[in-house]
């Protein structure tokens, strides 16, 4: 009740935005800036949540609209990202995964995957510490 109190002395255009439900344009900064959030909060489900929503932003027009190959780069750069708070929240199978369903389509380098194999190494999956060596080496490839 006392905040019923406290929102019936704010000036009335205060208590009409109040509410308002604000919708923000989605581009990959906002993609991103949630992703950052996730990760510093090592908050999965977050994470995966943003993923699905990004995943409905490439389909949109301004997405389609950017060149094939800016496209790319934003989506490299949002796998990164994803990566990264998988290898946080230790979800390492996730990881791995996205890893390797997106080998053909990114140039993953060590520089990348550094975290992944450490804290693989760390658990004992020795068997996706190869087979990411083995992604490197085919990045290495295309790096030349």
């Amino acid at each position: 009740e006392a905040v019923t109190g406290n929102i019936q002395r704010l000036p009335e255009f205060t208590r009409i935005a109040q509410g308002l439900e604000f919708k923000f344009p989605r581009d990959d900064r906002i993609y991103n800036s949630c992703m950052h959030a996730a990760r510093r909060f090592k908050d999965l489900k977050f994470s995966q949540e943003i993923w699905m929503e990004r995943g409905l932003y490439r389909k949109t027009q301004n997405f389609q609209n950017l060149s094939k190959l800016k496209q790319d780069e934003l989506d490299f750069k949002f796998a990164r990202s994803m990566l990264s708070n998988f290898v946080i929240t230790g979800a390492i199978t996730d990881a791995y995964q996205l890893v390797l369903s997106s080998q053909s389509r990114f140039i993953w380098t060590y520089y990348h995957l550094k975290s992944l194999i450490e804290l693989c190494t760390q658990l004992g999956y020795n068997k996706f510490v190869d087979e990411l060596k083995i992604v490197i080496k085919k990045s290495n490839r295309y790096l030349k």
